[in-house]
């Protein structure tokens, strides 16, 4: 469920990774979103990769002009076929939030991927987030309404300047339309009013996030082993799933894999 994770320590903190899995009493810890400048982790590491932040203070110079023409002409459309749109950057509404998780799930299972929120504690987790509104840390949940109709809803986090984009969804009868990419176009227009200067939108190569980031946080990917077989093996899997990314049939080979990796997590 986190886009980053790691180490809650100063920054110049060290220590030896092995024996803290020994005092966690695991045999392994594979990790795929933990900040470079974790150093301990840096022998550790199969792959560097990156998540796309957007910083607002350049957002006009954010995604091209043709996405942004295009997506006013939807706008515009959506208004004419629907009525007048109304967009809230920050509601408390349960109800809102479970028709978000709603959707989302039904994303998943559209789609084939694992539907995150099958498990109890992650929809309690959410639940859990949306209740704080501190001036560092508060749950942020939007909505565009087109006539009073919610047809597309993020649910997110902000830190004092910071918004993480976490779970977007939309009505798929709106689909034409591209809802959640109003939304968010929006929020990135509407953020700095917020107080928030940059949206970061996790790791991934979602087709949105090449369109409109202008920075990225560099990340590690490995696994932390207690003892070298281990090591080999998680070694093997990562080269497999990298020759599966880059294989002319990653299109047939990824959905599949993720799907039971997605599995073998969440048992």
């Amino acid at each position: 469920m986190s886009d980053y994770h790691g180490l809650i320590a100063p920054p110049a903190y060290s220590c030896d990774m092995v024996e803290v899995l020994r005092a966690c009493r695991l045999q392994r810890w594979i990790f795929d979103h933990v900040p470079a400048d974790q150093a301990v982790f840096a022998p550790w590491k199969t792959v560097s990769t990156s998540s796309p932040i957007l910083d607002v203070s350049e957002a006009d110079h954010a995604g091209s002009t043709n996405l942004h023409s295009n997506h006013r002409r939807k706008w515009r459309r959506l208004e004419e076929a629907h009525g007048q749109i109304q967009v809230d950057l920050d509601v408390q509404d349960p109800a809102l939030l479970a028709t978000c998780i709603e959707w989302k799930s039904e994303q998943y299972r559209r789609t084939g991927n694992v539907d995150l929120f099958s498990r109890p504690w992650t929809r309690a987790l959410a639940d859990i987030i949306s209740t704080y509104h501190e001036p560092h840390f508060a749950g942020m949940l939007s909505v565009l309404r087109v006539d009073g109709r919610p047809i597309a809803v993020h649910f997110g986090m902000r830190s004092l300047k910071f918004w993480h984009y976490w779970f977007p969804a939309y009505d798929p009868e709106f689909q034409r339309f591209s809802p959640g990419i109003l939304l968010l176009l929006k929020m990135i227009k509407d953020a700095p009013a917020l107080g928030i200067e940059a949206i970061d939108f996790g790791k991934g190569e979602n087709h949105y996030k090449l369109r409109l980031f202008n920075r990225r946080v560099p990340l590690l990917e490995g696994c932390v082993t207690i003892n070298h077989p281990l090591w080999m093996v998680t070694q093997t899997q990562t080269k497999l799933k990298q020759l599966a990314k880059n294989s002319p049939a990653s299109d047939y080979i990824i959905p599949p894999m993720r799907r039971l990796m997605q599995w073998a997590r969440f048992r």
